[in-house]
């Protein structure tokens, strides 16, 4: 398109920022405020951690006081606007007459705005199918699978267990697939095959893996058993490929080689890494003797790519990952990018994102813990305990962190502890921007505007990381650099809020110079 020129006023509208330290922010919901639909004189109690995608869409859980009673409920923006998504003791759907539901984990959220989450039942007759796995999409919340019902794709009569069998987190994919895994018991299952990961996209929940699955490229009756995944949760993409860690049994198999880590990155299933094999970036002959099973230790993102923690047989730890084919990222022992004559000494807490750069919390040898990450293409040093913490008053540093989360644009997202003397439980959330700088969201101390003219004081701050943000877990920052967190005030009350410090830039001098001129010349093009 031809540039063109437009000589007209300039109408500024400035749209209401509650925040008066850091970026703006939305108010998503406040205690002692009326819950929307539920009734006049029901009012947010306890706040807890948010989730967000990719349009802004936050979903958290929260305490209604409703008579004096609390009653624990779970809300969605999914729909386009808060509504309750599901309350403990409402009615579970295709479920029994009298049969509610119990505890409920924090839903996971897609794109699309769809949840998944698992729930505890209440009313039952049998305890065998006592809990559940269910789906919300379009308003409404449907059964995924249930314990103590058919395992799809297994013979008749091979049911979900209870109740070990849902107490793992299911995961779902930007483009709303859903994975969730499960012990199973019935006919012809043992101690071999008795786990599995289901997935769903569209249609019915469908087998993904099965344990006691011959393991491709190996000897003849050397089998996969596990998933171990049943007490953090599987990952999917929006492929519906999945990563697990599993162990090996069969002729020419012990104890030096049985683990192993699994992927259907690419179409099929494939040994990513297994004990007993070299370690690449380690010397010859060190191999891996463990890998991690905590949880986000199993990574994966949309192009199949995985990364995951590991144990060598030198004694050392190390973050590998298969950007570019398999390799490590940081070793224990090796030099430490930004802090000269350092070396590493372990990890935990590493997360990939959509481009195979890996982000991750370590410790160094001298004792210090701090932060290092790919996002601008190679690893780099972006926080580290015992230094001033950006934005806070002089002489705050940082103490700890907590697991943070790396977009798909390289941003680099945290919460961190801080040595602060005005408040003892001091906390706050940091993002290293595109340019690498790292900026204060939120921390004690700040004051927020919640709404227009109340404007209160942070006492601490609560966000959930632990994401690459394409392996349908958990995440508060999403790829537009959108963050969602939780804020508790000196007064006591809380609050869930959502900050966008790439999409609303701060004000600038050339706006205030275009209010002043009245006029804009705009160059528009294809």
């Amino acid at each position: 398109m031809k540039p063109r020129f437009v000589a007209a006023l300039l109408f500024v509208s400035l749209q209401f920022t509650p925040t008066i330290a850091g970026p703006p922010v939305r108010t998503v919901a406040l205690t002692h405020t009326e819950a929307p639909g539920v009734g006049a004189g029901t009012l947010f109690s306890d706040l807890f951690l948010p989730v967000l995608n990719n349009k802004g869409q936050t979903v958290f859980a929260s305490m209604l006081l409703d008579g004096g009673n609390a009653l624990n409920t779970t809300w969605t923006e999914g729909s386009g606007s808060l509504a309750m998504l599901v309350q403990k003791g409402s009615a579970a759907p295709a479920t029994e007459p009298g049969v509610t539901f119990g505890e409920m984990s924090t839903p996971v959220l897609s794109d699309s705005g769809a949840s998944a989450f698992w729930s505890s039942l209440n009313g039952v007759s049998d305890p065998n199918n006592s809990e559940g796995y269910w789906s919300y999409a379009n308003g409404s919340v449907s059964l995924l699978a249930r314990s103590g019902s058919q395992a799809p794709d297994t013979p008749a009569g091979v049911v979900f267990s209870a109740p070990l069998g849902f107490h793992s987190l299911p995961a779902i994919s930007d483009n709303g697939t859903v994975a969730l895994s499960s012990f199973i018991y019935g006919p012809g299952v043992d101690s071999i095959n008795n786990r599995g990961i289901w997935t769903k996209s569209t249609g019915n929940l469908t087998l993904a893996y099965r344990s006691g699955t011959q393991a491709p490229g190996l000897d003849s009756g050397v089998l996969i058993t596990g998933p171990t995944v049943l007490y953090t949760g599987p990952v999917v993409n929006d492929a519906g490929e999945i990563v697990f860690l599993g162990t090996l049994t069969g002729p020419g198999i012990g104890p030096t080689n049985n683990q192993s880590l699994w992927s259907t990155g690419g179409g099929s299933l494939h040994m990513v890494a297994r004990t007993g094999s070299q370690a690449p970036g380690a010397p010859e002959g060190v191999t891996f003797t463990d890998f991690w099973e905590g949880a986000w230790s199993m990574l994966l993102n949309n192009s199949g790519e995985t990364a995951f923690q590991g144990v060598t047989s030198d004694g050392g730890y190390g973050i590998w990952s298969e950007r570019g084919g398999l390799h490590a990222v940081a070793r224990s022992g090796q030099s430490t990018p930004g802090l000269p004559g350092e070396t590493f000494r372990d990890f935990s807490v590493p997360v990939l994102n959509a481009n195979g750069h890996v982000a991750f919390a370590g410790f160094v040898a001298s004792g210090k813990n701090g932060l290092w990450s790919e996002g601008n293409g190679e690893l780099a040093l972006v926080a580290m305990a015992g230094n001033p913490a950006p934005g806070a008053p002089s002489g705050v540093t940082f103490h700890s962190f907590s697991a943070p989360t790396l977009n798909g644009r390289g941003q680099f997202a945290f919460q961190a502890y801080l040595n602060d003397l005005k408040f003892p439980n001091a906390s706050g959330v940091w993002v290293q921007d595109v340019d690498g700088v790292l900026r204060a969201i939120v921390r004690s101390g700040d004051s927020i505007e919640v709404a227009p003219g109340d404007v209160r004081i942070v006492n601490s701050v609560g966000f959930l990381g632990g994401s690459g943000n394409e392996d349908g877990r958990h995440s508060a920052f999403n790829d537009l650099g959108q963050l969602a967190f939780q804020a508790s005030f000196t007064d006591g009350t809380q609050g869930i809020f959502v900050t966008d410090i790439v999409a609303v830039p701060e004000p600038a001098a050339w706006v205030l110079a275009l209010l002043a001129i009245g006029a804009v010349r705009f160059r528009r093009g294809v």
